[in-house]
């Protein structure tokens, strides 16, 4: 099994305000100039390869390849999966230290997990070890999604990096163990919220952010209390802005 009872920890040594922060997602994004992702892959075994993003892309340009999860959200605002635009407000607010130059996007319809634990996990793990990053949020989607994205944030915590991971389906983070999972209880394909509901997006970065910091207890599941679109975000956003 690629999932062992050690779960993989490291310490965020830094303030949040001083961090320099990539984002990796498994919702299937690539840019224009990339080949898309095999959704089922050969033998309905998925594709475990990955995509480097540059921070200097539109998201409004970035493509998606996934049959597996309601894609019309992300087709609207990429953002309500991988926040780039968000993380960039979150730079401009000094909430925190930087955002990096470079993220990476899977497409979580993987069937051969030990493949994406041995390889390519691993690869885009020493790419952001090269590149000086002090902490990584991930994103997933939907089931199976999921538990690509605690590999992955498995295998990026192992090389010495502290991870979040913003997860939808709280059961795969029991089985697959992730240092630090942000469970929301939102609908598949939404994990940071409605597209183009800025304020709500940043409510849940922000609160994965807080996770990272101050989360002591490997595996741990830490569920958010909002309810989809019944909550003023607006002002919790505002409430929460200087508090990590």
């Amino acid at each position: 099994s690629v999932i062992q009872n050690v779960i993989p920890w490291t310490n965020l040594t830094k303030p949040i305000s001083q961090s320099k922060i990539a984002l990796v997602t498994t919702g299937g994004f690539y840019t224009s100039e990339q080949i898309a992702f095999q959704t089922d892959g050969p033998e309905k075994l998925g594709d475990w390869s990955y995509r480097p993003i540059d921070i200097s892309i539109p998201t409004n340009t970035l493509n998606v390849s996934h049959i597996h999860y309601d894609t019309s959200g992300p087709k609207q605002d990429v953002n309500c999966v991988f926040p780039l635009d968000t993380f960039k407000e979150l730079e401009k607010d000094g909430i925190i230290g930087s955002l990096a130059n470079t993220h990476y996007s899977f497409m979580g319809y993987i069937q051969k997990p030990d493949l994406l634990s041995e390889t390519t996990a691993k690869e885009v793990a020493e790419k952001l070890k090269k590149d000086s990053i002090d902490a990584v949020v991930l994103t997933s989607t939907w089931p199976v999604c999921n538990r690509s994205g605690g590999l992955i944030a498995r295998a990026i915590e192992s090389l010495g990096i502290p991870t979040v991971i913003i997860m939808m389906y709280k059961e795969m983070a029991d089985v697959v163990k992730p240092p630090r999972t942000v469970h929301v209880k939102f609908p598949f394909g939404r994990p940071m919220g409605e597209p183009n509901n800025t304020a709500q997006q940043k409510v849940i970065a922000q609160d994965a952010l807080n996770v990272l910091s101050t989360c002591k207890t490997p595996g741990s599941i830490i569920e958010l209390p909002y309810r989809w679109r019944r909550e003023n975000y607006e002002s919790i956003a505002k409430d929460k802005m200087y508090s990590l």
